[in-house]
């Protein structure tokens, strides 16, 4: 009312509207959305005021932060296990891989040479999709995507030379 005096602004709060406790004849506590302001009637000046109950949006608003919440942390365990099963499954695929590698060039029969390359190949095809499931989530995470392309060694040795 102070304010109103000295000032003659037409609202009391200084936002038009306020959140505060309120106690119902329960003696529930709650939330409420109040509202003072000053209007002019026949009769000259009223103080006019609203409360309102916002226990429903209160509570919504807690239920979708909760609900954030969660999801983040849903995202960020994803993460770190792709993460981690990425890695636990390119090391020894890439062992398994080179040593495949190493195998086919030690002498072996022309049946032997058909099996290793078929396991070579699929090596490969699963090392490919498990470097897939990695983009994938370094780019759901807003990372880098790495991109293969050519590279001239000898003409990159040059210029840095």
């Amino acid at each position: 009312m102070a304010a109103y005096l000295d000032t003659g602004r037409k609202t009391l709060i200084d936002a038009g509207l306020v959140q505060v406790q309120a106690r119902d004849k329960a003696g529930r506590v709650f939330p409420v959305e109040l509202s003072l302001s000053i209007a002019q009637s026949d009769a000259g000046e009223v103080l006019v005021s609203y409360i309102r109950d916002i226990s429903t949006r209160v509570a919504i608003q807690r239920d979708l932060v909760a609900a954030r919440d969660r999801a983040l942390a849903g995202e960020q365990a994803k993460a770190e296990l792709l993460a981690l099963m990425s890695h636990e499954m390119r090391t020894p695929l890439n062992g398994l891989i080179g040593s495949l590698d190493l195998l086919r060039d030690s002498g072996l029969s022309d049946a032997q040479q058909q099996l290793v390359e078929g396991m070579e190949r699929s090596g490969h095809v699963l090392l490919e999709q498990v470097n897939a499931v990695l983009d994938t989530a370094r780019e759901d995470a807003g990372g880098s995507r790495l991109t293969l392309g050519r590279l001239d060694l000898s003409a990159l040795m040059q210029e840095v030379a």
